[in-house]
């Protein structure tokens, strides 16, 4: 602690000479490109005190904290998937056109196309400069990005890495008991960087933010460029402007990528826009367009592993035997299944391998008597409601509390308020 007080001068006069010297930009910030350890140390340190402004609280670090989760878990921190159903997504406009492309939930739509026409009215009224390429007229470059598709496109990477591993291994599974041995494995040596599980995947940062639908970006820049952040955004002579009128229509700024506006539904101007559509609270709006992902994940995970056994399943199985003196090569094939049905694992059998997996993933701390006195307990919870069940166990596992205390307190308020 003693070393705050330097640490916050050091900060403080560097702001002030990073921000006297816009010209020296491309010597005090990362471009993306390879630097040395040294040089990176330096330059994220240099961007780290032009970006911190305690003035605009809604300048906002995504990178730290809670905020990393922001839009991908609910309240009690269970991953969650964008569901806009019936409420539905209105597109964006982009060059004057709609872009099918870019689109988010109608009040966030509502909220950024309010946001340009006060920039369009600025610009007319010359109170802001005409010639900055981005914070003149703000156009829309990425939003809503299905979580599902993104999914898809990493598992199918998943499942290609897991086939090379056991060709290279010569891992040759006979039958699915085999396989999910074999998996269990590969499991325990990846999960917690390569997640197994699309609720794993949601909250990961393989994950784009963009999933949640209340993100867009107005430019299409290099991330990694501190150059590009700090000369077209924190330099921009409209800059304070932005962040005064992101403020005003609910949107938070990142940081750390300044082009993205993240809709912050905490606020009371986005609430605004949302009440218009019938929304009176921040709860409502995650009930409402928003579901576990361990629901779709669940409902899909026999289909899943019926999948990725057809995948690394060899054609054929070479095995030796001996007769005497003489070894010979024998063949068989292993055993094929022609639909998820087929496959011999029970509800009871998956749920275990679901929770088993997801402890991998976070990394958890409960001892294995922990571990298994939960699972016994939410299997009961299973045969009433799967739902309930995989919401339990993804709030206990999700937030760390004791776990005896918290699953018998979630089961009486949930009997408290269907007995109101």
């Amino acid at each position: 602690m003693a070393n705050e007080p330097y640490k916050t001068n050091y900060m403080t006069g560097l702001q002030r000479s990073l921000r006297s010297n816009p010209g020296q930009a491309d010597v005090y910030y990362t471009k993306g490109s390879a630097e040395s350890t040294a040089e990176l140390f330096y330059q994220k340190t240099a961007y780290d005190a032009v970006s911190r402004d305690t003035e605009y609280l809604n300048l906002t670090d995504f990178n730290f904290g809670e905020k990393l989760l922001y839009g991908r878990v609910n309240r009690y921190y269970i991953p969650i998937e964008a569901a806009f159903g019936r409420y539905g997504l209105k597109p964006l406009v982009r060059k004057g056109r709609t872009g099918a492309n870019y689109k988010a939930p109608n009040y966030v739509v509502q909220a950024f196309n309010d946001l340009a026409q006060t920039f369009r009215d600025a610009a007319f009224q010359k109170k802001i400069d005409t010639k900055d390429p981005y914070l003149t007229n703000l156009e829309v470059h990425k939003a809503y990005q299905d979580p599902r598709r993104e999914w898809r496109t990493y598992h199918n990477s998943y499942s290609t890495a897991l086939k090379a591993v056991f060709d290279s291994q010569k891992i040759q599974v006979t039958d699915f008991s085999h396989f999910m041995k074999e998996l269990n494995l590969f499991i325990h040596q990846t999960a917690p960087t390569k997640p197994f599980t699309y609720t794993a995947f949601v909250k990961s940062r393989i994950c784009p933010v963009s999933i949640s639908g209340l993100s867009i970006e107005i430019a299409n820049l290099n991330s990694n460029s501190d150059y590009d952040k700090i000369t077209q955004f924190y330099n921009s002579n409209n800059w304070q402007f932005f962040l005064n009128a992101c403020r005003s229509h609910g949107f938070m700024v990142d940081r750390n990528i300044p082009w993205r506006i993240v809709a912050d539904i905490g606020s009371a101007p986005m609430m605004a826009y949302a009440a218009q559509y019938g929304f009176t609270s921040t709860n409502q709006i995650l009930f409402s367009h928003y579901t576990p992902a361990s629901d779709y994940f669940f409902a899909n995970l026999k289909r899943i592993l019926w999948t990725l056994y057809g995948r690394v399943k060899p054609r054929i199985i070479i095995e030796t035997s001996q007769k005497g003196m003489r070894v010979a090569p024998k063949l068989r094939h292993p055993m094929t299944y022609n639909a998820p049905e087929d496959i011999q694992i029970s509800d009871q059998e998956l749920l275990k391998f679901y929770f088993n997996i997801r402890f991998l993933e976070e990394e958890s701390t409960f001892t294995d008597n922990e571990k298994s006195i939960m699972i016994d307990d939410l299997i009961e919870v299973y045969h009433t409601s799967p739902t309930l069940a995989l919401s339990y166990f993804e709030r206990i596992l999700n937030k760390t509390f004791d776990y005896r205390g918290s699953l018998s307190y979630i089961i009486k308020a949930k009997k408290a308020r269907e007995n109101l």
